[in-house]
């Protein structure tokens, strides 16, 4: 559960800093009218950097989709520790890389962090007897929204020391790892 506490913290300011040139030409779509988006002089235009984290989403709900399909077919160990291992490369592709490539990072990070949540929930069922699984879930979300409290901590610390919200996500893959 570590690396879903600190899910996208700060993917919109990282991707405004890091793949200007995808928020930029995303920046320069007229939406005003469609969503009565207005920029006044001298306001910072995230609008593209919100985009980018609206595809970064839709990926990522097929990772979830795709997990609940792997922990019906295969064993939850090995889809658990798989689907782990895998968002560990583009993690550290999102403390190196810059523009399209990081957006594709981040997505393919929230493919498979989304994709572990239905695995772990199934680990959980079949682990725990039935009497005790209603207990066993309310421990597993108090922990993951307590070290969700922590991880905003984490991330102001990494902020605050290193400047940069690259830091974050080597801090992230350090936790990952």
């Amino acid at each position: 559960f570590c690396p879903n506490a600190f899910r996208a913290q700060k993917y919109p300011k990282h991707f405004q800093d890091h793949a200007q040139s995808v928020t930029q030409l995303l920046d320069n779509v007229d939406l005003g009218t469609a969503f009565a988006v207005s920029s006044r002089a001298g306001e910072t235009r995230t609008m593209g950097a919100v985009l980018l984290m609206a595809v970064v989403y839709l990926v990522s709900i097929a990772g979830q989709y795709l997990g609940g399909v792997v922990a019906d077919r295969y064993d939850l160990r090995y889809a658990y520790i798989s689907f782990y291992t895998l968002s560990l490369p583009p993690l550290v592709g999102m403390v190196c890389l810059t523009g399209g490539p990081l957006a594709a990072a981040a997505a393919h990070f929230g493919f498979f962090n989304l994709g572990m949540q239905p695995i772990e929930n199934s680990l959980i069922a079949r682990a725990i007897p039935p009497r005790f699984r209603s207990t066993a879930y309310a421990v597993k979300f108090t922990l993951v929204l307590g070290v969700g409290s922590v991880a905003v901590w984490v991330v102001g610390i990494s902020l605050e020391i290193w400047q940069t919200t690259t830091a974050v996500y080597a801090v992230l893959g350090g936790v990952l790892v």
